[in-house]
């Protein structure tokens, strides 16, 4: 019988690579490493046959090992050590596999293109983006007359402003929380515009807190980057701007319809004060918007959208705090105030129906606005009701589609890469008329001077947009403003003619 050394060593091979070698074969794509296995097998089995085709004799005892038998099980010993080797080198392959698996699955991903700046995890669960708006202003004003003491109706200098100088960061948290933080630093001033948290749990249901724009004006949610003019209409001067407050949100029916509830601080027409309120009434603010063919197959009618905003609260101030609106022109002149003295003091209501409408190159906005106000001078109260309306024309002359969000054109305007940009010419015409009860009375119980704030104002202006990019974008504007009242003795206020300029950079 042989000897049962000779027979182990080639048994113990045999079974370390029944296991070892499919393994091996089912988790390796190294070639090189599949040709050593099979080479191995190969010589076990040449080995085997040799070990079988060995006369077997009776030996009463053990016959030292000769020296075919040595070498015979040096081979096997080195087999049995080439595969525990290559099964060693497998487990470190999938080891190394594994961590690098890992490594980027946690790794973040910095992005920089033509969406902007930011990072985000693998998962794009975890995001902040970085973002910028630069608008950089020249106003010219026809017939500018510098006088001490100010004469009402005389404009401002020609003068070259930063409008506006705006870092915006952005983020989502675990892919449902989102965040804004957006600083202005225009017009010599530093203000925190919006600060807030978003909880988006579904769709159609949406929870906001913080400071952002409330939800009631068209022309005012539109972002400030994608103004057909460089600066808002007169109805917008009823408006609220920004505030501090919750609301509720969501869109319905695959975006057909949006809608927005909230309680806010309230704000006056037109503002953003502090942010910190200086009376306990608060603002029940809601809007509804639907685009009911948005979905539809009637292409021409997909860019119809129409809605109407409502706002109500109780606000007062006092001589000091009045919580009462100054309106401004479209020079960003102001032509109404209230007088010294008089402060809010009462219910306060708004309401605005709205609509838009854009199909192809061509874009319309039309807005309604109605403020109700209660206020207070030398003891005597009075409501005061004013409203302003507008329509806003647009045509992009190089055929690219209008929206509300802007124009994108499709061929930019890069020096030495060709192309144009886009062009569109616009035409707005505005009113915002207050009510006469601002003027009634003697001059020590009257909410307004008629010699100093006017009855009426009527805007009338045209432009050309030049978008040299997606992200540069030049207006041209030319407005005119006339007025009622507001001029010395109660007379007209002088026109206001007002030639704007923008450069913006908005990424």
């Amino acid at each position: 019988m042989r000897p049962l050394r000779s027979w182990a060593p080639a048994l113990v091979a045999s079974v370390s690579l029944s296991f070892h070698a499919p393994l091996l074969f089912a988790q390796s794509t190294d070639d090189d490493l599949r040709n050593e296995i099979r080479q191995l097998r190969e010589k076990l089995e040449q080995l085997e046959r040799k070990l079988e085709q060995q006369p077997v004799a009776a030996a009463p005892e053990p016959a030292p090992p000769s020296t075919r038998e040595q070498a015979l099980q040096q081979k096997v010993d080195d087999l049995d050590r080439q595969v525990r080797i290559l099964g060693r080198k497998q487990e470190l392959t999938r080891e190394e596999t594994a961590a690098e698996k890992e490594k980027s699955e946690s790794a973040g991903v910095v992005a920089a293109g033509p969406e902007g700046f930011g990072i985000r995890s693998a998962d794009s669960a975890f995001k902040l983006n970085f973002k910028g708006v630069i608008q950089v202003d020249a106003r010219f004003y026809d017939g500018t007359r510098v006088s001490s003491p100010p004469i009402p109706g005389t404009p401002t200098p020609d003068t070259f402003v930063l409008r506006r100088a705006r870092p915006i960061i952005e983020g989502t948290l675990y892919d449902k929380y989102d965040f804004r933080m957006m600083p202005d630093f225009g017009n010599g001033k530093q203000q925190l515009f919006d600060a807030y948290l978003q909880a988006r749990f579904l769709p159609e249901l949406q929870l906001r807190v913080g400071k952002y724009k409330s939800p009631f004006g068209l022309e005012q949610l539109q972002e400030d980057v994608s103004l057909t003019f460089a600066e808002r209409s007169l109805a917008t001067d009823l408006v609220p701007n920004r505030d501090i407050g919750a609301q509720l949100q969501g869109n319905l029916f695959d975006d057909a319809l949006a809608y927005q509830v909230g309680l806010f601080n309230g704000e006056p027409d037109g503002t953003t004060q502090a942010d910190i309120d200086s009376n306990s009434g608060k603002d029940i603010e809601g809007r509804v918007f639907a685009r009911p063919f948005r979905n539809g197959s009637l292409t021409a009618l997909r860019g119809l959208g129409v809605g109407v905003a409502y706002t109500t609260g109780r606000q007062t101030g006092s001589t000091t705090t009045s919580n009462l609106p100054t309106y401004v022109t479209i020079g960003q002149q102001a032509f109404f105030g209230y007088n010294a003295g008089a402060f809010a003091n009462g219910d306060r209501h708004r309401v605005s129906p709205q609509a838009y409408y854009y199909w192809g190159p061509f874009g319309a906005l039309v807005e309604y606005v109605r403020t109700s106000q209660d206020a207070t001078r030398a003891r005597i109260t009075r409501t005061i009701d004013n409203n302003a309306w507008q329509v806003n024309l647009g045509w992009v002359l190089t055929g690219e589609d209008a929206g509300f969000d802007g124009v994108t054109p499709n061929r930019p305007f890069v020096p030495g890469k060709g192309g144009r940009g886009a062009f569109q010419i616009v035409a707005r015409y505005s009113q915002l008329t207050v009510d006469g009860d601002a003027f009634a009375g003697s001059a020590a119980v009257r909410l307004a001077d008629p010699s100093a704030s006017a009855r009426e104002a009527k805007d009338t202006g045209i432009g050309l947009n030049w978008y040299i990019s997606k992200y540069i974008r030049v207006y041209f504007d030319y407005d005119e403003t006339r007025f009622t009242g507001g001029g010395s003795g109660g007379s007209d206020r002088p026109d206001e003619k007002v030639f704007i300029s923008r450069f913006q950079l908005a990424f």
